[in-house]
């Protein structure tokens, strides 16, 4: 669906052992979106000033995310009027993202710095659930965030949730989130 319905710059799925860099994405929705990817490594691309995600990720683990600029990935903003950001993310990990380390990227100016989701069936909550399905520690877990610039996001700079175990070290939250008390929510 993340391919057909939303895009991006560049789409990896099913792959292991990749290496991206160097990648320029502008005048899209998305930048680069990782599908079940293992062990790869991105670094150095410049996915910024898109109107969804920079670095879009699904039950992808073991990966190294380093010094990319994913910023100004936001949509549904009117400076001074509205800044909710609708979802948009310069990282967003979705579903089951774990053990991945991000260091020293910029995600600065967008819905969120990082979002991350467990995933419905983490909570128990997806229709059908998979046979045998453990929701135990089924979250984004594990991930090492390490000397990233999270700031004047319209929402959060990081907002984790339903998820267990990882590691922020040394990141940047610098500025306010301040509605206009005229903005509709």
């Amino acid at each position: 669906q993340w391919r057909t319905n939303y895009g991006a710059g560049l789409y990896i799925e099913r792959s292991q052992d990749v290496l991206i860099h160097d990648v320029t994405a502008r005048e899209q929705q998305n930048g680069i979106v990782l599908d079940r990817v293992v062990r790869s490594r991105v670094f150095d691309n410049d996915c910024s000033f898109l109107s969804g995600w920079g670095l879009a990720m699904w039950r992808s683990t073991d990966n190294i995310i380093s010094r990319n600029a994913f910023d100004f990935c936001i949509r549904g903003y009117s400076h001074g009027i509205y800044n909710r950001g609708q979802d948009s993310a310069g990282i967003l990990l979705f579903e089951q993202c774990s053990r991945n380390v991000f260091a020293q990227n910029s995600a600065t100016h967008g819905g969120d710095g990082l979002f991350g989701f467990a995933g419905r069936e983490a909570l128990g909550d997806a229709q059908p659930m998979p046979a045998g399905f453990n929701t135990k520690r089924a979250g984004c877990n594990d991930n090492f965030f390490y000397g990233n610039d999270f700031s004047y996001a319209a929402a959060h700079g990081l907002e984790l949730t339903f998820s267990f175990g990882n590691t922020m070290f040394q990141n940047k939250f610098t500025g306010l989130n301040r509605l206009n008390r005229n903005s509709k929510n």
